[in-house]
């Protein structure tokens, strides 16, 4: 009798630890979720921010290639500038990425890097540089619109 008393004992004790055991599972799951959510909630503000910072970089660059493509000679200033703008497009680019978006944008970034160094070492390299970053009408950084 004292054995079938024991055994019972012994069996719920059993049920509440593996019980325990189960709920601290289920616990520690869903904190992992969340942790993974907020990542990626995290993860994707800071590739709207990029996008963001990246489409503010390409427009000054549009003006830039639009304004110093048209002067015969640059100042130390504009050489100044446009090496901080190199800088930026290579950081930009350091940024890389898995989607399809950010391997363009990234792609462009190099693109622009490469522009922009070559725009700043020649003498006679704006006007081809120009014609170069010219893009067709409504394909540019920003949309065309009719004014009238």
């Amino acid at each position: 009798m004292i054995l079938l008393i024991l055994a019972v004992i012994g069996q719920a004790i059993g049920s509440v630890l593996l019980w325990q055991e189960k709920e601290q599972t289920k616990r520690k799951k869903e904190q992992t979720k969340q942790e993974k959510d907020r990542a990626d909630q995290q993860r994707s503000q800071a590739e709207n921010n990029l996008a963001f910072s990246y489409q503010i970089l390409d427009g000054i660059y549009m003006d830039v290639a639009v304004n110093l493509g048209h002067q015969p000679v640059l100042t130390p200033k504009d050489k100044q500038f446009l090496e901080g703008m190199r800088t930026l497009y290579e950081k930009v680019a350091e940024q890389g990425g898995d989607t399809p978006a950010t391997r363009l944008r990234t792609a462009r970034a190099y693109h622009r890097r490469g522009a922009l160094i070559e725009g700043s070492t020649t003498r006679r390299t704006f006007p081809a540089w120009r014609r170069r970053t010219r893009t067709p009408k409504g394909h540019g950084p920003f949309p065309q619109t009719n004014r009238r």
